[in-house]
């Protein structure tokens, strides 16, 4: 099963790299094209936004007394980055990663979890509070567009349902449990009888119970979470201290508010989409949205292709490495 994954991995990176070897090499040459010094910046902010992801998954596992080396979590997330980007589901799909680590080092499924649903919870809470500035930018420039309105609700109630699963089981910590045990017996014949195998209640039960542990720890001590919410906070910042740098490099000082409302339209359909880190949905998007708020066309474009090949090509390659570095630790 693990070679067949190994295997798999394999097959996404270099159908990956076949199929954007010619953007790759574009981004290359346009890159010999910008002032390099901004170019330079705008990759360490890009590797600063991987250190922050690095240190939110650190200030969790610390929070959930779960030991580990940052250096090794970096790796991690480098790995999760890699995965994230070659396969559908984006960072969704990435986490696996870490979980399995998690699991394999001996921390609870539902602990493995519950740290990476509460990453996700302070990333899209850090994002949102950009989202709010941007389109509050939007609306009073008369440029706020139907898909963006509709991909803001979207996250908004994603949020939402996240908040919604923390409040059921800090009021209803009964009934977790007892939704697992309805959900294993709806499952038990079907999986039976397609994949001859059964499903552990006694497992998905405890299972269960670890999340409502894991949620109200949580809510005893929030304030244990300041740190980790604090790098969530930075790698939003040094995202867009990419893009602005990009725009510097090819010579355009982007204003503020147009930065930050450009910018949230092209994460948020990072988030949203359900192609791989959003790639051929919000370069486009992205582009239309600089362009709307009179950044010139060609300048726009030229950015938006520079940051995105940045953004992904740089966890592409690192992240390649990482999870080589990972495997060789025996993760």
């Amino acid at each position: 099963m693990r070679l067949l994954i190994i295997a798999l991995v394999i097959f996404l990176a270099s159908l990956f790299g076949i199929l954007h070897f010619t953007e790759g090499a574009r981004l290359l040459a346009t890159l010999q094209t910008g002032i390099g010094y901004w170019i330079v910046i705008a990759v360490a902010a890009q590797f600063l936004v991987i250190a922050n992801r690095a240190g939110v998954y650190h200030a969790l596992y610390r929070f959930f007394n779960v030991p580990e080396r940052f250096r090794r979590i970096f790796n991690l997330v480098l790995a999760t980055s890699f995965v994230g980007i070659i396969a559908p589901g984006g960072m969704f799909t990435g986490t696996a990663v870490i979980i399995h680590d998690a699991v394999r080092r001996g921390i609870t499924f539902a602990r493995a979890v519950m740290i990476n649903y509460v990453y996700f919870m302070l990333a899209y809470t850090a994002f949102s509070l950009v989202m709010v500035v941007g389109v509050a930018y939007l609306i009073r420039c008369g440029d706020l567009t139907v898909y963006s309105f509709i991909a803001a609700l979207l996250l908004v109630a994603l949020i939402g349902a996240q908040v919604g699963l923390i409040a059921l089981a800090l009021h209803r910590p009964q009934l977790p449990p007892k939704i697992a045990k309805s959900i294993t017996w709806w499952l038990q014949p079907r999986v039976k009888k397609y994949f001859k195998k059964e499903i552990n209640e006694e497992r998905a039960i405890s299972f269960a119970k670890g999340l409502v542990e894991s949620v109200r720890l949580v809510a005893q001590y929030p304030y244990g979470l300041g740190r980790a919410a604090g790098h969530a906070l930075l790698i939003e910042l040094f995202n867009m201290a990419t893009l602005w740098s990009v725009f510097q490099a090819f010579h355009y000082a982007v204003p503020l508010g147009k930065l930050i409302a450009g910018y949230s339209v092209g994460i948020l359909f990072v988030i949203i989409s359900i192609t791989p880190s959003g790639i051929g949905v919000v370069e486009p998007l992205m582009t239309a949205a600089f362009s709307s708020l009179d950044v010139p066309l060609e300048t726009a474009a030229l950015a938006i292709f520079v940051y995105r090949g940045i953004s992904v090509w740089l966890p592409f390659v690192f992240g390649c490495i990482g999870l080589r570095v990972i495997r060789k630790e025996g993760g």
